[in-house]
């Protein structure tokens, strides 16, 4: 048996708009390695096979991707209270907490 070790970069959800979050991630859980973490997050393969996908992926989600495997990292969790990356767009929530 082999033990393998994947790497995972932690980023702020911050750094996905709210209509990625709230439409597009779920609509891929249902084809592609995306799981909801818990109540506020996402686990993401940073590898996902983007011909994979039949419907255009968001800029902001393709961002983090392309970030993510140009650092070599496997995953990605993105979580509502883990801090901002200042190499990335952060995008306004505000406007969903009232």
């Amino acid at each position: 048996m082999t033990n393998a070790r994947c790497l995972m970069l932690a980023l702020s959800l911050a750094h996905l708009a709210p209509d990625t979050c709230l439409t597009i991630l779920p609509a891929l859980a249902e084809d592609l390695p995306v799981y909801p973490k818990a109540e506020y997050g996402w686990f993401i393969y940073a590898d996902i096979e983007i011909n994979a996908v039949t419907f255009d992926l968001p800029r902001d989600l393709l961002g983090i991707l392309e970030h993510a495997r140009s650092r070599g990292f496997d995953y990605i969790m993105l979580d509502r209270d883990w801090p901002t990356d200042p190499t990335l767009p952060i995008y306004a929530w505000e406007s969903l907490a009232a």
